[in-house]
């Protein structure tokens, strides 16, 4: 996007400071020496700064960075803040532009299995039917691509194949880190439970209208499914 534009391109760290032609400036590593670095610095640039977020707390970052506000955009100079959470301020929630960078849809989580498949050919020959394909697919949704990679690389050892089952376990894990809500694993099926077989035939052709061939026909997704949300981690019900 810089380049695009003809602009700078750098970056922050705590670690490295500010990082430009993969030099690194060990001044800098304050964040407030690296925000008068970034309102110093004469040629149009785009600034990407790695987790800032934990010296919010400070009244004069605060400051520094209202002050940037008013004064990048007319020297085409652009701060953008990257963080694994949003935490503005007051006085910066009308100056900053909010912008949710989506989690993997099945398209990406799909290519990723591709690679790990390619991967692992020298060493395992993995046999994906197109049924558990999707069920991967499915339950890796709500999961970022490093937790992804993470869960098929432990599948692999444990199973040597990639099992669905690792992904929902990985999403237990996620919840239990959370400390708010509790996940209870489901082991009982429609064969639990007694009479009522109207019911279980039309659950079970129902059941048909969530794939992706129902999809490919031109079925609409059924409702109640669950949509993704703008900066909500989404665990989809397995």
């Amino acid at each position: 996007m810089a380049a695009e534009r003809n602009r700078q391109f750098l970056t922050w760290s705590c670690i490295d400071g500010v990082v430009r032609n993969n030099t690194s400036n060990e001044s800098t590593k304050d964040p407030l020496a690296a925000l008068d670095y970034v309102s110093g610095f004469r040629e149009p640039a785009v600034f990407a700064f790695m987790d800032i977020h934990p010296f919010m707390d400070d009244p004069v970052i605060v400051r520094k960075l209202r002050e940037l506000a008013d004064t990048l955009k007319p020297q085409s100079k652009t701060l953008i803040i990257v963080s694994p959470i949003l935490k503005l301020t007051f006085e910066l929630e009308k100056q900053v532009t909010v912008i949710d960078w989506p989690l993997p849809d099945k398209d990406d989580i799909s290519h990723l299995l591709d690679d790990i498949v390619e991967k692992m050919k020298p060493r395992l020959k993995l046999s994906l039917s197109s049924e558990e394909r999707e069920g991967i697919t499915k339950s890796g949704m709500g999961l970022t691509l490093d937790e992804i990679d993470n869960v098929f690389a432990r599948s692999l050892v444990k199973h040597r194949n990639v099992i669905q089952d690792e992904i929902v376990s990985e999403k237990e894990q996620i919840i239990r880190k959370s400390g708010i809500l509790e996940f209870f694993p489901v082991s009982e099926s429609l064969t639990d439970v007694g009479g009522m077989d109207n019911l279980k035939l039309w659950l079970t052709k129902r059941g048909h209208a969530f794939s992706e061939k129902a999809r490919e026909f031109g079925l609409p997704q059924p409702k109640g499914t669950p949509s993704r949300c703008a900066g909500v981690r989404q665990i989809p019900y397995m």
